[in-house]
This record gives structure tokens, sequence and C-alpha cells, in this order.
């Protein structure tokens, strides 16, 4: 009987990134991935709009995902992991009162340096 350090149930982004960060602390880790579909990413994963975003008025999120951001950057760019990232920008669709709620929130991240408004 094979013996393994991690079993991890679930083959899509969360199941594989958490395989991949065990390996990547511990290259000598035994992990086995289980799903139960036949290909990886077929769950879950497949359901998702695929897309992601840093704009968050808490701060605690906007790093949590500007890290992941920056990981997804250097897959593509530095291992040369072709992702298929495309960065498209985030459109949020707000009539003017809810503008006039959300602006002063955008503006202080903004000073922050945290992203760009821009109003079309």
């Amino acid at each position: 009987m094979d013996e393994y350090d991690a079993v991890i149930i679930g083959a899509g982004i969360i199941g594989l990134s958490t395989a991949y960060h065990i390996k990547r602390k511990n290259p000598a880790a035994r992990i086995l991935v289980v799903d139960k579909f036949n290909a990886a990413g077929q769950g879950s994963t497949a359901k998702s709009a695929s897309a992601f975003r840093c704009l968050f008025s808490s701060y605690t999120n906007y790093v949590l995902a500007d890290s992941s951001v920056e990981f997804y950057k250097h897959l593509q760019e530095n291992l040369k992991i072709d992702l298929k990232l495309q960065w498209t920008g985030y459109l949020w669709l707000l009539d003017e009162e809810n503008w006039g709620n959300i602006l002063p929130v955008l503006e202080s991240l903004s000073e922050k340096g945290w992203f760009k408004i821009q109003r079309v």
C-alpha cells in the first residue's frame, strides 16, 4: 500500500495550489491529489468566472488578492507557464446615487496607490 504525506481531495485551483505549496516547502513530500472528475479543474473551478480583482475596502483582502495576482504573473512571466491571463480591468455598473456613495471610498483607496479609477 502506498503512503503519502498529504492527500488532497479536489484537483481544482484550491487543491492544486495546496499541493504546489506543500511541495514548494517540502520537495520530498509525497502528495496524492484525487478528484471525482477525469481532469483537473473540472468541478467548481470550471464553473467560476475565472476572474480576479484587487479592489477591496479591506486592506487585508487587498493584500491577499494582490499577492495572488503577483504569483499568477510570476508563473506566467518567469516560469513561462501560459495561464492565458488577460488584463482587462474591472467594470462596476452604478447608478448616480450609488456612484456618489462609493466615490469617497474609491478615491481614498486610489490615493493609497491601490488602483486607478476612471469614470466612463
